[in-house]
């Protein structure tokens, strides 16, 4: 019965408080404490001053030459997916399907027979049936040149 008398949301929010106030004397202490050794090395602290600007500008360059790499890297991935795209788009028009294939060819003779009668031969594939792994008689030819 008791739990029912409790109002959670207000015993969450005077727990909130008591931390905050706990941590902001907390944080008060500290600054006291920075303060301090602020005012004991302040000599020191001139000289590495420098030192770290030499060393921000020497990341800085480093970062900056990062970023270019990463831009180029991006710029040629970039290129080479469009000359894919423009490649694959062509690759229809570059391709010739035979029929009747004598099922003993092989892709060996395919490509040896076209690229001495036809053209600089790309890619051949021949068709087989997925069981027993003979040729169906049909086979592609892409050639690296439409006038092929």
């Amino acid at each position: 019965a008791m739990a029912d008398d409790l109002d959670f949301d207000a015993v969450e929010q005077l727990l909130d408080n008591a931390e905050r106030a706990a941590g902001l004397e907390g944080r008060r202490d500290d600054d006291r404490r920075r303060d301090k050794k602020d005012r004991r090395s302040r000599s020191r602290s001139r000289e590495r001053r420098g030192r770290d600007r030499s060393r921000s500008k020497s990341r800085e360059a480093r970062r900056v030459d990062k970023e270019r790499e990463r831009e180029e890297q991006r710029r040629k991935e970039e290129e080479e997916e469009r000359r894919r795209q423009i490649e694959d788009s062509t690759r229809g028009d570059r391709t010739v399907m035979i029929v009747c294939l004598h099922h003993k060819a092989d892709e060996r003779d395919v490509y040896e027979f076209f690229s001495t009668n036809a053209g600089k031969v790309r890619d051949v594939q021949i068709i087989r049936d997925a069981r027993t792994g003979r040729s169906k008689g049909l086979a592609y030819i892409e050639f690296y040149l439409q006038e092929a």
